[in-house]
């Protein structure tokens, strides 16, 4: 045999006699493969950061609770987690079906996102006691009603609901 060329036991020995490089191989093609989604998840890892933040502040200035590592590590890594996931996975879906007139990973990171600017500029609010919060938040509500016909403040939209048969 050809000294050039190697045997399938040879080259089954040289790969898994070292793991090392065959393990920073595949980390490396998945944060490859997953690297267009970098900035969204980014951001909202930065938005669930500063919600904590102000979070933790807004419960030690009105409720005079100290840092609880326990509710970080119960309610916000996990959620921080399960976006993060599932983003990944619908940005899988969308580059295996090329689908990509509307990106279905970016819907959902602009979604959590927004949950999660309305939670910190609730608890900012309620914080501060600003008006210009609750002007703002006027303005908003404002322009979903105009929009949508829809009352936001109103859990059971009985009297707004949306008519699809138009």
């Amino acid at each position: 045999m050809d000294k050039g060329i190697m045997s399938i036991g040879e080259w089954l020995r040289d790969i898994f006699s070292n793991g090392y490089a065959v393990c920073s191989g595949a980390i490396a093609s998945v944060l490859g493969y997953f690297l267009p989604i970098r900035d969204p998840v980014n951001l909202l890892l930065i938005f669930f950061v500063v919600d904590c933040i102000i979070g933790y502040l807004k419960n030690r200035k009105l409720y005079n609770q100290k840092f609880s590592k326990r509710k970080i590590f119960e309610t916000t890594i996990p959620r921080m987690m399960a976006v993060t996931i599932f983003m990944m996975l619908l940005f899988s879906l969308d580059v295996t079906f090329n689908q990509d007139m509307v990106q279905t990973y970016m819907i959902v990171g602009y979604f959590v996102g927004g949950v999660l600017l309305f939670n910190i500029w609730k608890n900012l609010y309620e914080l501060t006691r600003w008006e210009a919060f609750l002007k703002i938040g006027d303005i908003l509500h404002k322009s979903v009603k105009d929009k949508t016909g829809m009352d936001v403040d109103n859990k059971n939209n009985k009297e707004a609901k949306h008519d699809t048969n138009n």
